[in-house]
């Protein structure tokens, strides 16, 4: 179980990159608004 808590915690800074990445993109406002889908 411990390993499956540290591959989470490690899915979770992934997503959190790629939600900082999307961020930095110029996206238009649709995709900003899925964006903030993910980062919920």
């Amino acid at each position: 179980e411990a390993s499956l808590d540290a591959l989470w915690t490690e899915t979770e800074a992934l997503i959190d990159d790629a939600v900082a990445f999307a961020r930095q993109s110029p996206v238009p406002a649709a995709d900003e608004a899925t964006i903030d889908v993910f980062a919920d």
